[in-house]
């Protein structure tokens, strides 16, 4: 008697597992993941957002490779959700017209605009610069966000077109 009811339970307990990550699977897949330079991306309850792009040679003793330059994007993190947050500027890589995807870049800007890393507490806001070296006058760039550094599917993307 007690062999059919344990049997059942774990019928019913790998049955809600199974349907849980369907359901988990199909969230996944509609959530947008492109967006335009202008818009708002929310992913985990966190807001990113793009307030400025532009492009520089470079300062000083820092100045782009030949037939390169940097491109500037300030970033916008809103972390709406109830938990703090880390934030890192090795999450994003911008992609250029040839394929590359590239880290970012130390271009001797001003330290105090850089986004660098840390943590946001739940409700806070954190804007900074990321600089990305990249070909001169490439015009075809996609910012992609990764959750993490190690991660290899990007969780979002920004079509920049500065």
């Amino acid at each position: 008697m007690k062999k059919p009811i344990v049997l059942f339970v774990i019928l019913g307990i790998i049955a809600l597992v199974i349907i849980g990550s369907i359901i988990s699977g199909n969230e996944e897949k509609t959530r947008q993941k492109e967006f335009k330079q202008n818009e708002i991306a929310t992913y985990n309850d966190v807001n990113y957002s793009i307030t400025k792009v532009e492009r520089t040679n470079g300062k000083e003793y820092f100045e782009a490779s030949g037939g390169k330059e940097y491109i500037v994007v300030t970033i916008k993190i809103e972390n709406k959700s109830e938990e703090k947050i880390s934030y890192n500027a090795l999450d994003w890589k911008m992609a250029d017209g040839t394929g590359d995807e590239n880290s970012y870049a130390v271009w001797g800007n001003d330290n105090d605009t850089d986004l660098s890393s840390g943590d946001l507490n739940a409700g806070g806001t954190k804007t900074g610069t990321i600089a990305f070296e990249i070909p001169k006058g490439d015009n075809d760039l996609t910012l992609k966000y990764y959750e993490t550094i190690l991660s290899s599917e990007r969780a979002f993307e920004f079509d920049i077109t500065d």
